[in-house]
């Protein structure tokens, strides 16, 4: 009798564990849900540094402890009630991405609300100077120190649709 009362306990352990983890992914991703802020994916401008062209070497090798094969960088300014909302999106982002770097080009220094996440900061408005950043939330996506997209970015949706853009066919663009 011992047994099986210490089994359904256990049993009862997992699954209200199982359904707390799910419950927390649910209420973020219904957080940003909430807030989300049009248009649906991120908005190219022609801003910031060429598209599939390597970036200087001294900006590479600024920014080379962020850069794993993949990074992001974004701008924030102060005041930005977008630059607000998708700073609440950067743990979650991480959390989604962990093989994608995260550098944060903002004068303001800011503290996440929930658990440390690794992003380097760069309060330095030079830095966003040589990169031609002047919108905000501008975000840019490397690769290998070559930047792919680039682009406004508004929330966790955007954000995701900048290192993983969808995947259109042919034939669903003519229907």
């Amino acid at each position: 009798m011992t047994i099986e009362i210490i089994f359904a306990l256990s049993l009862l352990t997992v699954c209200l564990g199982t359904c707390l983890f799910s419950i927390r992914k649910l209420k973020r991703e219904m957080v940003h849900l909430r807030q989300r802020i049009p248009p649906v994916g991120w908005k190219y401008l022609a801003e910031g540094p060429e598209l599939q062209q390597p970036l200087t070497a001294e900006m590479a090798r600024l920014l080379n402890p962020l850069t794993t094969s993949k990074s992001v960088i974004i701008h924030f300014s102060p005041h930005c009630p977008a630059c607000e909302l998708l700073k609440t999106a950067l743990p979650a982002f991480v959390e989604d991405y962990p093989d994608v770097g995260l550098a944060v080009i903002s004068p303001v220094p800011y503290q996440f609300e929930t658990r440390s996440i690794s992003v380097r900061f760069f309060d330095d408005r030079a830095l966003a100077i040589q990169l031609a950043l002047r919108s905000t939330p501008f975000a840019i996506y490397l690769e290998e120190d070559v930047p792919m997209r680039k682009g406004l970015v508004n929330n966790l949706e955007q954000l995701r649709l900048l290192v993983e853009p969808l995947q259109v066919s042919l034939d669903m663009q003519f229907k």
